[in-house]
């Protein structure tokens, strides 16, 4: 068995730490980059179908309010939150004898409806109470005759 002395280890450490610092001092440093790029998503309209007055078509008459109901679907991949509601394009079906103004959005209308539309969620029935009515002076002329009204809706994303 070899004799080492202390000067032969001395050496030997000496020897394999300048040739592993010298490996490691010949190691090449790398980085890397990479480009990426994102594009925000685009909103899809909410559907509104099915909006209508709750009556008996005996109690439409001057001074009468009137509750509205309609169906909306979100078919956005978020939930959105319903912020305002709106009737519009209130139309007579007997201009003639009876003027579509005759007919208007009410101020203040309430709901108790959940105005929160989960993502992708189908045909959810929502009420507005007195949104729509008939003014007091309304012309006699206006006795029968139906109107087409729209319900026009702002909504906002409400991702948490």
């Amino acid at each position: 068995m070899p004799k080492y002395t202390k000067r032969s280890v001395a050496l030997i450490t000496a020897g394999v730490v300048a040739v592993s610092g010298g490996a490691a001092w010949a190691a090449w440093s790398l980085t890397g980059v990479g480009e990426s790029s994102a594009a925000a998503g685009q909103v899809v309209e909410l559907d509104v179908t099915d909006a209508s007055i709750v009556l008996d078509p005996t109690t439409f008459f001057p001074g009468s309010k009137h509750d509205v109901t309609f169906s909306v679907s979100n078919p956005n991949p978020f939930p959105v939150l319903i912020t305002g509601f709106a009737i519009e394009q209130i139309a007579s079906k007997n201009a003639a004898a009876c003027a579509s103004t005759n007919v208007v959005e009410l101020a203040g209308a309430t709901t108790t409806s959940t105005l929160t539309l989960p993502a992708n969620s189908g045909p959810q029935t929502i009420k507005y109470e007195d949104a729509i009515g008939m003014i007091a002076d309304a012309a006699n002329g206006c006795q029968g005759v139906g109107f087409d009204f729209d319900v026009a809706l702002d909504a906002t994303s409400n991702a948490s």
